[in-house]
């Protein structure tokens, strides 16, 4: 995405690979220009940098090939085994609806943790887990690469913002990175590469400046 887009703006670029936990603070001492990566929108973050928002996060929901439990949300979950990543948001979204089965007098959901993702996917592959909960654009890509074992079961857009962060005042920069993302929303470039990607196409939000 970030090559297309700098392309279409005719802004030349030299790409560098960093820590994740480096890379804000770097872009915030000047050392890059533009951080392009999963980077949330916050109102703190947008106090040290400008943003250009255009797409969202989505957690996804990932099931044996068939959905043999026909899981089709969060309001199916109850009596239903859950993986989810230790420590994660959906974790703790995960417990909180297994609160809300067993006070509506139903059977809670056994939720399992996994420490990373390819434990996840075990659990789901081996039928120890009806769902495995995490980051959309990875589940479906797994299940895109293994269409004999699983398939996708739902997804939920978070609503929560990703976008390009460009240091503060680098207005041309801004306004090239931004018109090159509206161009590829124009003539269908920016949902050829999410395809292409094998992100969900409902993850794309149109682009928007935000620096408050």
């Amino acid at each position: 995405m970030s090559r297309a887009v700098f392309a279409c703006a005719g802004v030349e670029v030299e790409f560098e690979l960093g820590g994740w936990s480096g890379l804000l603070p770097a872009l915030v001492a000047g050392q890059i220009d533009v951080m392009w990566d999963t980077l949330y929108y916050t109102a703190e973050r947008a106090e040290q940098v400008d943003y250009i928002v255009y797409m969202q996060a989505g957690t996804g929901g990932m099931t044996q090939k068939g959905n043999p439990k026909n899981i089709g949300g969060l309001d199916d979950a109850c009596g239903t085994v859950f993986s989810v990543g230790l420590g994660t948001v959906e974790e703790a979204a995960m417990r909180s609806q297994s609160q809300a089965c067993t006070d509506g007098g139903m059977e809670p959901v056994e939720i399992m943790t996994y420490p990373d993702v390819a434990a996840g996917f075990r659990q789901v592959e081996n039928q120890r887990a009806d769902i495995m909960m995490s980051d959309l654009s990875l589940l479906t890509k797994y299940s895109i690469d293994n269409p004999d074992t699983t398939e996708m079961a739902f997804k939920i857009l978070t609503g929560f913002k990703i976008g390009v962060a460009v240091v503060n005042d680098a207005d041309d920069l801004l306004r090239a990175i931004e018109d090159g993302l509206r161009v590829m929303e124009a003539n269908g470039t920016k949902r050829e590469l999410f395809i292409k990607y094998q992100m969900d196409p409902d993850l794309a939000l149109a682009t928007e400046v935000l620096r408050d």
